[in-house]
């Protein structure tokens, strides 16, 4: 079962709730850009800053998302703390994910860094 068959409802005012709207909203599309312009709650999301990464990296342990909950963490986390980078192709602009290993080093970099701060 994906999160597209779940009924989970942001009218709770849940930030999982937003995070699987935004899922909902960008679908499959797989390019970030696009990503920014169809979700209804990407700026909401955004906003939360540091607030919502653990929520976030719950829902990626949770669900099985795609690309676009990746790209959340890749908005908030300073681009030098980014545990994944995707494999460039040539001069293009475009990159090869591996969607899969992007939430585990994300799930593992949140756990070594919840792990460092109550150290």
């Amino acid at each position: 079962m994906t999160i597209m068959d779940k009924e989970i409802s942001i009218a709770e005012g849940n930030d999982y709730g937003l995070i699987a709207q935004h899922e909902r909203d960008t679908g499959p599309c797989s390019v970030w850009h696009h990503m920014k312009a169809v979700s209804t709650t990407y700026k909401e999301i955004i906003q939360r800053g540091n607030s919502i990464i653990p929520v976030i990296i719950t829902y990626l342990e949770n669900e099985d998302s795609g690309i676009s909950v990746i790209h959340l963490l890749e908005e908030i986390v300073p681009i030098k703390d980014h545990p994944y980078q995707p494999e460039r192709l040539g001069d293009t602009g475009m990159a090869a994910w591996d969607v899969k290993e992007a939430r585990e080093k994300w799930i593992q970099w949140y756990n070594s860094n919840k792990q460092q701060s109550n150290g």
